[in-house]
């Protein structure tokens, strides 16, 4: 399958998801995505690779931004979103510590499974270090979805 059919595939998938502008958004911007993804960072013929980590970061952000889309109320609502999520005003004291805490267990997890030495620390660590990982991954989680919304497909 090609990057175009991949991109249009995507697009079906936001409208299969729903008949409103926010999912054909959501479909659309990941449908560019793979294309634009495809071709920076799995094109063999590229005259400078790009760094395994660097495309995994740039990735899971665009997806994140994606699925702004996806939960929107309102193309206004997106609207509102995307530029609170630009408003580089707001006090980083504002951000809720829960927050910042799984956004610090996201990295660490993300860097220990992308490096390759890391992988064979990690691989070679006795198990109630991963045990005791997992929980307090587990326990962040938890601990912040109590205010967390329905399940997106419960609506369905």
């Amino acid at each position: 399958m090609d990057s175009l059919q991949f991109g249009l595939t995507m697009l079906l998938g936001g409208l299969w998801h729903g008949a409103a502008w926010n999912f054909v958004i959501w479909g659309a911007f990941h449908g560019a995505w793979l294309i634009v993804h495809r071709a920076l960072f799995r094109d063999p013929g590229r005259s400078f690779p790009v760094p395994k980590v660097l495309s995994g970061f740039v990735t899971f952000n665009l997806v994140c931004l994606g699925w702004m889309a996806f939960r929107a109320e309102s193309i206004a609502k997106l609207g509102t979103g995307l530029r609170q999520l630009a408003d580089f005003h707001t006090p980083l004291q504002s951000v809720p510590t829960d927050i910042v805490v799984l956004i610090a267990l996201a990295a660490v997890s993300h860097v220990l499974g992308a490096v390759p030495r890391l992988q064979r620390l990690w691989a070679e660590s006795f198990l109630g270090v991963k045990s005791m990982w997992y929980v307090v991954v587990i326990v962040a989680i938890f601990l912040r979805a109590s205010d967390a919304q329905r399940f997106i497909y419960f609506q369905f």
